[in-house]
C-alpha cells in the first residue's frame, strides 16, 4: 500500500497537468503491483554448469522474436507478462554454448525455469 501511495504521489508531479495520462499511469501501476488479471509469468536463473553461479548478460529470445530479456547481475530473468501456451527460446551469450528452451505456460501461473550453460572450450 505504501509503495502504491508513493508511486501515485510522484506520478502527480510527472503528470501534474495531464488529466488523461495520470489516470492511465495510476491504473498501469496498480495492475503491475497486484499482478494483473490472469497474469502469466516465466522466471528463473541462468547458471554456470561447473560453478552453479548466476551468469549475467545472457540473452533469452523467443524463436518468433516477440519476447526477449537479458539476465541481471545474479543471472535472473523474468517475463512478467507473457502469453499462455507453448514457447521456444534460445539462451545465448558470447563464450557459452547456446541453450534451446521449450516451455508450455498456463494462464495465470508463474513458471520457474532455471537452467545451466557451459563455457565454450577453446
Amino acid at each position: 500500500y505504501k509503495q502504491l501511495i508513493f508511486i501515485c504521489e510522484h506520478g502527480k508531479l510527472i503528470y501534474e497537468n495531464d488529466a488523461i495520462n495520470y489516470p492511465k499511469f495510476v491504473w498501469d501501476t496498480v495492475v503491475k503491483l497486484v499482478g494483473g488479471v490472469n497474469q502469466t509469468r516465466l522466471q528463473g536463473y541462468v547458471k554456470h554448469k561447473d560453478t552453479d553461479l548466476g551468469i549475467a548478460g545472457v540473452s533469452i529470445v523467443s524463436n518468433n522474436g516477440v519476447y526477449n530479456k537479458v539476465t541481471d547481475t545474479d543471472g535472473r530473468y523474468e517475463f512478467a507478462q507473457i502469453a499462455a501456451g507453448p514457447h521456444s527460446f534460445v539462451a545465448s551469450k558470447v563464450g557459452y554454448v547456446d541453450v534451446p528452451i521449450t516451455v508450455d505456460l498456463e494462464t495465470g501461473v508463474t513458471k520457474n525455469l532455471s537452467f545451466q550453460m557451459m563455457k565454450i572450450i577453446p
